[in-house]
């Protein structure tokens, strides 16, 4: 047995009643062109806030035990597409009142061409239908403005509209989406098939509901990872939470399914860098 100190047990002096329920969390951080290393660090240092939750951490979507054991999963990955098999495990599991909190590029996919043009193609129409969107292109790294869409919504209570300079996400949507957080743009997509689709409005953070809604732990899943969104507020200066600094793709499920959002953090260790399709 180690000698390790790892300070006092959180959970030490629960009883019985007021001990937290055990919440069952799968991490998915894999994918190409960004620091995926530096995300799964900073969302499990996250996770550990909250000594309940148990998780475990995969670079990919083919353990599908655990994600039918699943109470939520977090995924941070770009061009990680899902088995077939296991897209209809996902859907599944959200419908059975799952919920899945998806950043960055989860709903990307994304080949370089012979003529050097990245292209997004339509191959996994299940997972892009149960995220709710697909990356398709986007613009240069630039200063862009996030507008609040629906400021009654507690997730985005008290957000003011805000600057940040990423990558801003042109999005094709599937369904019907509650957007919380939107940007519009005049730019085209650089160095993407279909970037002359790109100006126009585009959600930065939504939510989409699907499935039953679940009962007690899966209600109590989605409280942890409204929490983890709205960890420091969208705060600028001081610490930021992985929520706020890296915020890409994120995904918190309402009601059972799925929420999403673009890019909108300016810290440079989790942008691309220029030069890369996500």
């Amino acid at each position: 047995m180690s000698d390790t100190d790892h300070g006092p047990d959180p959970l030490a002096h629960a009883t019985e009643d007021d001990h937290p329920q055990r919440i069952d969390c799968v991490l998915v951080a894999g994918g190409l062109y960004h620091d995926i290393d530096f995300a799964r660090l900073e969302l499990l240092k996250l996770l550990a806030e909250h000594p309940e939750i148990r998780t475990r951490v995969f670079e990919d979507y083919e353990n599908l035990d655990a994600l039918r054991e699943a109470d939520m999963i977090i995924s941070y990955t770009c061009d990680v597409v899902p088995s077939l098999a296991a897209q209809e495990v996902l859907r599944d599991w959200l419908d059975a009142g799952g919920r899945w909190y998806a950043l960055h590029g989860t709903n990307s996919i994304l080949r370089l061409m012979d003529d050097g043009v990245w292209e997004a193609p339509r191959w996994a129409p299940l997972m892009m239908d149960l995220l709710g969107s697909q990356f398709v292109s986007h613009p240069p790294i630039a200063p862009y403005t996030v507008t609040v869409a629906d400021p009654t919504h507690p997730l985005v209570e008290g957000v003011e509209p805000f600057e940040t300079t990423d990558e801003l996400y042109h999005l094709e949507t599937h369904g019907d989406l509650h957007v919380l957080l939107e940007t519009e743009t005049a730019e085209e997509g650089t160095g993407f098939r279909e970037a002359a689709d790109a100006p126009g409005k585009h959600p930065v953070f939504y939510l989409k509901p699907r499935g039953k809604g679940g009962g007690k732990r899966q209600q109590a899943a989605a409280a942890i990872a409204g929490g983890i969104t709205t960890f420091s507020r969208w705060r600028r200066g001081g610490p930021l939470s992985i929520a706020v600094r890296g915020i890409c793709r994120c995904s918190t499920i309402c009601c059972g399914g799925v929420s999403a959002g673009s890019r909108i953090a300016s810290q440079p260790d989790l942008q691309g860098s220029r030069g890369t399709p996500a």
